[in-house]
């Protein structure tokens, strides 16, 4: 046995390309996978982790304010002595256009803001506890005094600490915000006290419960009577259902990007394990007659799957989190704020590389038991199966084509129908490179073309302001000139049977500064009882035109509306609907959007009911810059399918020429040039990669359509979209990759050794 140890490492220093390829095939699926696992896992066990340490709460009250009495009713008559009053108004920094969101609390009992640096916050102090990302942005540290106004009141307060809230893990500042604006928009914990200074007599409005306490819908009513809003679970807060988006995004891309590389890496895997077995079939042979027994032979030729899979497992699961992590977290940090992301290896990055061993070394033993089968005599009979007998295949049947091919074609046609499983890999592996290319270039310009629709082709304001609500809106924005259109948008959830989804709710006044479309192109004119779904939701729900579904907007009510049509917006996926049906099924109109085009923009920012003011141009350029996030995952994936599609092509190809090898002594013993070889090489080549381009750029297209279904957000619709550029990359790339390994092995022609290549010949 410790000669064929031996033979083991000898084998792999003669054959080390083959052995390389396996190497590398292993390390980029298991690195690729891997470095990205972490990133996703660790978020989920970092927002835990963060939860515990800021004692987040059970139960969120909401409600229009709460008055001594009303705490008495709770602390007394409910015996509730854990609990947690808070409430929030929206500072701004005097002589600067910066908002800061003020919040009270009347203990940290279940709101324990994350300490940076400075000193512990105290509900009872006067200072400030400030946002990290705003304090970093504008240079501010504790001791440093800010002064903040509120309508007519001033106050001005020293920083005493900087602190994270896990609350505002999304903080934007503005629902018009698809990124955070950290130089303009921040938070900050304050004293009720000092809240008072600056908005006298503002009471509490939220109440947070541990889960020792969990108080019913009719409790609640019956306490703060038509005070009460609403309740939220901590099941139900947003921020935690976008934690797990974000990193359910992560995985899916993760896992059906590693998946294709997976299964492109171990086909080539088994067929090179196999392939290298098989041409190791004489001294297989001369050992089983010289009496070596089986499961030694066995042993020995399994761990050239074995040693090769494992060390490039270990490669992978040691470099994946050094080099992807970093870029990932350093994007995702851009909309995403925690004191820390740990990176935690998920378990399925183990049995991914326990499938990827075993294939390997299975494909070792399986060959070589196979091999095993026969007698000696058999075994060192033939190792080329050149005497194996083909039928005759369909074009060598019409005998009119036939006759007129090139006598490379006729040669490369039989070979491959010879060596059928060879030319699938080969075949396979342009495919493969061509799916991973197109998809990975077409994810970000379907992105980009998915923005693009929606900030131009739907969208048609000049500006979109975030307004105070109010039933008085159009007298209180008249002194603003040109086009003006009022909406509302809110939060809310929609039932179909026992599907539910959190969906987006809009009144609209409907006067062409949104527009909506059918399925077929065509604007849509809202009639006062349209309720529109998008497709994508209607798709989600498996409801059409004439269904009826349950809409829920929490504190204000709930109601069952009829679909009357389905519109293809991209953007915010939900339910339209006109004014007049919103205050006919739920409540009084008051907008909190205001839509603009050919007004004036300093009107609009001098009218004290606006709260905040953006463009349709820097709502696209903030959503290009979200995309960023998965620009970079894909971007890391492109590489990756670059580098992968080079050593599949490179393996499987040398693999073929090794096998070949005898042939093409053959060839030139019987008088062929060196260049007539080297044809017969490029045909088998180009056969190869037409048929494995042309399939690929199907398939392609049709994974790339899955791909966006899946990982796209809940709120938008990406819609796939290829251009004739990713198309060139693409096939340059694969095609490129072919040629160059073909140029490369031919050179070996001239060197082909003729006497060592007939030696096993009977």
């Amino acid at each position: 046995m410790k000669h064929l140890f031996i033979k083991t490492f000898r084998d792999v220093k003669t054959y080390w390309t083959q052995f390389l390829g396996v190497f590398f095939m292993t390390l980029i699926s298991i690195a690729i996978y891997g470095g990205m696992a972490v990133v996703w896992h660790g978020l989920d066990v970092s927002v835990e982790k963060y939860m515990e340490e800021s004692n987040l709460a059970n139960q969120w009250i909401y409600t229009m304010g709460i008055s001594d009495e009303d705490m008495a009713k709770l602390e007394t008559d409910e015996g509730i002595k854990d609990i947690t009053y808070s409430t929030s108004i929206r500072g701004e920094l005097k002589q600067t256009n910066q908002f800061i969101e003020l919040t009270a609390l009347s203990n940290d009992r279940f709101m324990k803001p994350y300490l940076i640096k400075g000193q512990k916050y105290d509900a009872e102090s006067t200072g400030i506890w400030l946002d990290k990302k705003f304090a970093e942005e504008n240079k501010l540290n504790p001791g440093d005094k800010l002064n903040i106004k509120y309508e007519e009141n001033k106050k001005e307060f020293e920083i005493k600490g900087i602190v994270l809230n896990i609350e505002k893990m999304f903080f934007t500042g503005s629902s018009l915000l698809s990124m955070p604006d950290h130089k303009n928009f921040g938070y900050a914990f304050i004293s009720k006290e000092s809240l008072n200074d600056l908005a006298p007599f503002y009471p509490y409005t939220e109440i947070r419960l541990g889960q020792d306490f969990n108080l019913s819908e009719s409790k609640l009513e019956s306490v703060f009577e038509d005070k009460y809003l609403f309740f939220e679970k901590l099941e139900d807060k947003n921020f935690l259902d976008r934690v797990e988006k974000e990193s359910d995004q992560m995985m899916k891309m993760s896992i059906l990007f590693s998946l294709v590389f997976i299964l492109l890496s171990a086909l080539t895997m088994y067929s090179s394990m196999s392939r290298l077995i098989t041409n190791q079939r004489t001294i297989i042979g001369t050992m089983k007659a010289l009496g070596v027994k089986a499961r030694k032979i066995k042993l020995h030729y399994g761990l050239y799957g074995l040693i090769i899979s494992v060390i490039g497992s270990i490669a992978g699961l040691l470099l994946g989190p050094k080099i992807i992590p970093p870029i990932l977290i350093r994007v995702k940090e851009t909309t995403v704020t925690l004191p820390y992301w740990n990176l935690v290896n998920h378990n399925s990055v183990y049995l991914i590389i326990t499938v990827l061993v075993f294939i390997c070394t299975f494909a070792s033993i399986k060959n070589t038991g196979k091999i095993l089968k026969q007698v000696p005599a058999k075994i060192l009979r033939n190792t080329h199966n050149m005497d194996r007998v083909v039928k005759k295949g369909f074009l060598e049947k019409i005998d009119f084509i036939w006759s007129r091919l090139p006598n490379g074609l006729k040669w490369t046609l039989r070979d491959n129908s010879r060596n059928k499983v060879r030319f699938l890999m080969g075949i396979i592996g342009v495919l493969g490179g061509m799916v991973l290319l197109i998809a990975g270039l077409g994810v970000t310009k379907s992105i980009k073309s998915s923005n693009d629709y929606i900030y131009t082709e739907q969208s048609k304001y000049d500006y979109i302001s975030e307004i105070k609500r109010s039933s008085n809106y159009e007298e209180v924005f008249q002194d603003i000139d040109g086009d003006k259109e009022f909406n509302l948008t809110l939060p809310g959830t929609a039932l179909k049977d026992d599907k539910t989804k959190n969906i987006v709710i809009t009144a609209s006044e409907d006067k062409g500064m949104i527009l909506y479309k059918n399925l077929n192109d065509q604007e849509i004119k809202l009639d006062n009882e349209d309720v529109l779904i998008t497709k994508k939701l209607a798709e989600q729900l498996g409801i059409g035109v004439g269904d009826i579904i349950k809409v829920k907007i929490k504190g204000i009510g709930e109601d069952s509306l009829k679909i009357t049509r389905i519109t293809g917006n991209l953007s915010p996926q939900g339910i339209i609907m006109t004014k007049d049906k919103y205050e006919k099924s739920f409540a009084d109109f008051m907008p909190n959007l205001l839509l603009s085009k050919g007004s004036s923009l300093n009107a609009i920012e001098e009218n004290k009911q606006v709260l905040y003011t953006t463009t349709r141009n820097q709502q696209l350029h903030q959503a290009d810059k979200l995309a960023e996030s998965v620009e970079a995952i894909m971007y890391i994936l492109i590489l990756a399918s670059v580098v992968l599609v080079v050593v599949i092509i490179y393996t499987l190809s040398n693999l073929n020429y090794i096998e070949r090898e005898r042939e093409y002594a053959t060839l030139r013993v019987l008088g062929f040039r060196k260049n007539e070889i080297r044809s017969i090489l490029l045909n088998d080549s180009t056969l190869t990669v037409i048929i494995g381009w042309i399939v690929g750029i199907f398939t392609a297209a049709k994974f790339l359509d899955i791909y966006l279904k899946i990982v796209a957000f809940d709120s938008v619709e990406w819609v796939s979209y290829l251009d004739n550029k990713a198309l060139a990359i693409a096939t340059s790339i694969v095609v490129g990759v072919s040629l160059s390994v073909v140029f490369l092995l031919s050179s070996r022609i001239r060197k082909i050794d003729l006497v060592g290549s007939f030696k096993s010949v009977e």
